[in-house]
């Protein structure tokens, strides 16, 4: 099996490897690069040879650097940064940490909903109540034919007999608005 090994078969000596690997002069101080070899060839395998091809690359990387090179590389610095699984175990602890740092954030914009939809609730199940009060219901429409009758008087200026009409024409008892009644003849 051919594996595409990149930089690294061209390293003989410890100081070359270190050095590449250090990408010193290209990143930031606080920065390590991650060094992948992938199968050269992909072909037609599944996905599951795929993976298994995965760690055998990773594995003969780290046999090349350990074998080939003079003096080997600096294991302890760099060994975390090479290979797909070593990648991969970073990713995961990363997200895991940012995961774990938005939790009080998202939590508070949780609750913060929870609470909000809860007073929807209480406030819907208050009027779906009432609706189910006849009484209520009818209550509700009456003072509002009142309300509408009374704008209505007032911007028309007609008399008590006017107002009468209308609310008869609503279906409304004179009797039930005796209080709208004073507010327009006066």
């Amino acid at each position: 099996m051919s594996f595409a090994l990149g930089h690294l078969k061209e390293f003989t000596e410890r100081w070359e490897v270190d050095t590449f690997l250090s990408a010193s002069g290209y990143l930031g101080d606080n920065i390590h690069p991650f060094f992948v070899a992938l199968p050269k060839d992909r072909g037609t395998i599944s996905n599951e040879e795929f993976r298994r091809q995965i760690c055998q690359v990773d594995i003969d990387v780290l046999r090349h650097l350990r074998d080939n090179v003079k003096g080997g590389f600096n294991e302890e610095k760099y060994g975390s940064y090479i290979g797909f699984s070593c990648l991969r175990k970073y990713l995961e602890s990363e997200l895991q940490k940012r995961y774990k740092e938005a939790t009080p954030a998202t939590l508070a914009l949780l609750e913060q909903r929870c609470t909000d939809v809860s007073m929807d609730l209480t406030r819907l199940d208050s009027k779906l109540q009432a609706t189910s009060d006849v009484s209520q219901l009818r209550r509700s429409a009456m003072l509002h034919a009142a309300s509408i009758c009374t704008h209505l008087v007032l911007q028309t200026q007609c008399n008590v007999l006017t107002f009468s009409f209308m609310l008869l024409t609503l279906g409304l008892e004179l009797i039930a608005f005796p209080f709208r009644i004073k507010a327009c003849i006066t």
